[in-house]
């Protein structure tokens, strides 16, 4: 957590890379996941939270 909390771009990074992943698994593909990014993301961010 230390490294993170120094490096702020490579928190965003990793975060970024995860909620791609989720919503990834969510939608079962690429175009899918693109279409409803946003909608998605949303969903997302209410289930983990």
């Amino acid at each position: 957590m230390k490294r993170e909390r120094e490096s702020g771009w490579r928190w965003e990074k990793t975060r970024k890379k995860k909620r791609n992943r989720r919503e990834g698994k969510k939608n079962g593909g690429r175009e899918e996941r693109l279409a409803g990014a946003a909608a998605s993301s949303a969903e997302a961010d209410g289930d983990v939270r």
